[in-house]
């Protein structure tokens, strides 16, 4: 147990009157929630960051592609032009 689970211990036991073991597993019960919670967090997180790098790399395809078709159209109309 780190410094803050044993002090939340000593709480239990002492000020709320908690028997050592239901001090114990109470203790443990809340870093196991704790600890979910930050797990859940930063999978999120690693989601959103997941999800941006997506929207990004899409947003860099369209402008390649519009660049591309928009020489394309350029180069047709210059041809006709130098054809006609």
């Amino acid at each position: 147990m780190n410094t803050a689970a044993i002090k939340l211990y000593d709480l239990f036991r002492k000020e709320l009157n908690l028997d050592e073991s239901k001090a114990k597993e109470f203790v443990e019960a809340i870093d196991r929630t704790i600890s979910e919670e930050i797990r859940q967090d930063k999978n999120e997180i690693a989601t959103r960051d997941f999800v941006k790098k997506e929207i990004v790399d899409a947003k860099n395809d369209m402008i390649k592609w519009f660049v591309g078709l928009f020489f394309a159209l350029a180069m047709m109309i210059i041809g006709l032009y130098i054809k006609g």
